[in-house]
C-alpha cells in the first residue's frame, strides 16, 4: 500500500499549468485517481484483516485443551447410547448440519428423529480416538478431524466392529459452552 501511495499520492487537484495538451486531463485523472481508490479500499481492508485479535499459542492450546474435553465428555454420552445427553452438544443454530455417509440433515429440527430413532436400536457403542487434529479458527471457532474404531451392540445383542471411520467436527463456542454446528462422519 504504501509504494502505491508513494507512486500516485502526488495526484493534485486540477491544476493548469500542469496540463499536458497531447495527453487530455480526463483520460490521466480518471486512471490514477482509480489506482489510488482501490489501493485504499485493499489497505483499509487489510488494517481491518490486520485488526482481527490474533491467539498467542497459549490461548490456541487453552481452546485445543476445552475442545478435546468437549469431545471427550461428548463420546462418553455417544457410548452410553444416552440421547438427552448427547443433544445438547448439537448446536440449534439454522446453520447446523449432520452428514453421514451419503445422508445430509441441515437442521437440528431434521436431524433429531433420525438421531432418536437410530438409538432406539442400541444397546451400547464404543468409539476409540485413533487420531484426532483441532485447528483454532477463531477463539469460539474450531474444526476437529477424528480418525476412530469402535464397535456397536445391537438390543439384540448382535456386536458390530467399525474398523476405521473418519469424523469432522465443526465446534462453536456460545454462552452454554461448546457445541458441534457441523458433524460429518464416513465409514469407509
Amino acid at each position: 500500500c504504501a509504494a502505491v501511495g508513494r507512486r500516485y499520492g502526488r495526484l493534485h487537484a486540477f491544476n493548469p499549468s500542469r496540463w499536458e495538451p497531447e495527453i487530455p486531463i480526463m483520460r490521466r485523472f480518471p486512471t490514477k485517481l482509480i489506482v489510488l481508490m482501490l489501493s485504499a479500499a485493499a489497505c483499509q481492508q487489510r488494517t481491518a484483516q490486520q485488526s482481527e485479535p490474533t491467539l498467542t499459542s497459549g490461548q490456541r492450546a487453552a481452546i485445543t485443551d476445552s475442545v478435546r474435553k468437549a469431545t471427550a465428555d461428548f463420546i462418553a454420552a455417544v457410548e452410553h447410547v444416552d440421547t438427552a445427553r448427547a443433544a445438547p452438544f448439537y448446536s440449534r443454530s439454522p446453520d447446523f448440519t449432520f452428514a453421514s455417509n451419503g445422508d445430509v440433515f441441515t437442521s437440528w429440527e431434521a436431524f433429531q428423529p433420525v438421531f432418536r430413532e437410530g438409538w432406539n436400536g442400541l444397546r451400547s457403542q464404543h468409539i476409540a480416538v485413533v487420531n484426532s487434529k483441532i485447528a483454532v479458527i477463531s477463539p469460539t471457532t474450531v474444526v476437529e478431524t477424528i480418525s476412530a474404531s469402535g464397535s456397536f451392540v445391537d438390543t439384540a445383542g448382535k456386536k458390530s466392529l467399525i474398523d476405521k471411520a473418519a469424523i469432522t467436527l465443526i465446534w462453536v463456542r456460545d454462552s452454554s459452552g461448546w457445541k458441534i454446528l457441523s458433524f460429518h462422519q464416513s465409514f469407509p
